[in-house]
């Protein structure tokens, strides 16, 4: 008789929690967390590129931050043309609330003919300290 019980027992039990296990699988295939990693979600793209100054180029360009919340980030500028690097220059934009696009811009310094050049930016998430410390 008490293996009776202990049989039926183990049977209520196992089927009470069937659904909480139903229910935690569903949870967990459509609760997955967005495995793209974070730079894939940024982008930079050049709105104007300047380089009839002599000596710079004057550069801007738009950010749009993909992520779900808010970072900084470094923005990476170079000139080129007939791939040679002519100029390179990093600005740091401080904050980019998510899925919001700022605009920025920079004179990046230029040696050589800068005559047909081309700018490009890349950038990567910098939420360290930006400014001087007091």
């Amino acid at each position: 008789m008490p293996r009776r019980v202990a049989r039926r027992t183990a049977w209520v039990l196992a089927i009470g929690e069937l659904p909480v296990l139903v229910l935690a699988g569903a949870l967990a295939i459509t609760h997955r967390s967005d495995p793209t990693s974070h730079p894939a979600r940024f982008t930079a793209r050049i709105s104007t590129c300047d380089v009839r100054g002599a000596g710079g180029a004057a550069i801007s360009y738009t950010l749009t931050n993909g992520d779900r919340t808010g970072h900084g980030y470094q923005v990476a500028l170079t000139v080129a043309t007939d791939g040679r690097v002519l100029g390179a220059g990093t600005s740091l934009v401080p904050w980019v609330e998510a899925g919001a696009t700022v605009t920025g811009r920079a004179l990046v310094p230029v040696r050589g003919d800068a005559a047909g050049a081309t700018c490009r930016a890349s950038g990567v998430i910098f939420d360290g300290q930006t400014g001087h410390r007091h």
